[in-house]
């Protein structure tokens, strides 16, 4: 199961396009599906394929990859700065050819803090992902995220983009 982000049924802004829309794994994507994720959706999404706490083995090299990409920056048509994360919940059931790395490790990786400092101005962070929006759900992992980027960005909107049936 891939989902995708849609720009055109973004809640609040209209000119985050189909150019910028963003894709991210989900749970299933890690068990039954792991190397066509990794063969394919990731490859067509390119950098918007968005796979911030969810490796992979390569098996050209035997290693942990990211699936797709951390995060993204980029600016829409009318020249809003957006840096996007993708983050699947603390998943545990995935297959031993992948990994989920937990959102209290994820905010402590060296790309995660270079992406939420990042060196260009940021109008607004996205986090999209198969995981609750809702921080009282108990298995959301937002609520890490967010609590990390707003220490560090207090004042730049956050807007999350999450869902999932546990």
């Amino acid at each position: 199961m891939i989902c995708y982000l849609s720009a055109t049924t973004s809640c609040t802004s209209r000119e985050y396009t189909q150019s910028h829309s963003g894709a991210r794994t989900t749970n299933h994507t890690l068990s039954d599906i792991a190397y066509e994720t990794f063969n394919q959706f990731a490859k067509v999404y390119g950098d918007r394929y968005l796979t911030s706490n969810v490796q992979i083995i390569n098996p050209a090299t035997n290693q942990f990859e990211y699936i797709g990409h951390q995060y993204r920056y980029f600016t829409t048509r009318m020249g809003l700065r957006v840096m996007a994360m993708g983050f699947l919940y603390d998943f545990t059931g995935n297959s031993n050819v992948s990994r989920v790395i937990h959102a209290n490790d994820t905010i402590a990786q060296p790309w995660f803090k270079a992406a939420v400092n990042y060196t260009q101005p940021i109008d607004l962070f996205i986090m999209l992902g198969h995981n609750p929006a809702r921080t009282t759900v108990s298995s959301s992992t937002f609520g890490t995220y967010y609590n990390a980027i707003r220490k560090a960005r207090p004042d730049i909107p956050i807007q999350v983009f999450g869902g999932t049936y546990i």
